[in-house]
């Protein structure tokens, strides 16, 4: 069993970078419980105007997230002067906090 992962260019969509690793047994089971239903995540931008509507500025870089918690949206956003992380509940597209 392998772990993919892409780095995708905001704007154009294009795929800038990819890595692949191979999991070992005890990886294949953590990764058996991050493992969600992508069908059942909310679109991106209302995840994103989620975000947006608790803190203000621009989303640098975002990420979609399984655990055992849930299925999470983190968003990277800079108002110039300070970097919050954003996190909204994929499933609901609700806010769930920011960190600092």
């Amino acid at each position: 069993t392998e772990e993919y992962e892409a780095t995708v260019n905001a704007a154009s969509g294009e795929v800038v970078h990819s890595d692949t690793d191979r999991l070992d047994a005890d990886d294949v089971q953590d990764a058996k419980e991050d493992v969600f239903d992508p069908a059942k995540v909310v679109d991106l931008s209302k995840a994103m105007d989620a975000a947006l509507a608790q803190a203000k500025g621009r989303v640098t870089e975002w990420s979609l997230e399984g655990s055992r918690r849930g299925v999470f949206f983190q968003f990277d956003i800079v108002d110039g002067t300070k970097d919050v992380e954003a996190i909204v509940d994929a499933t609901t597209g609700e806010f769930v906090r920011i960190d600092t």
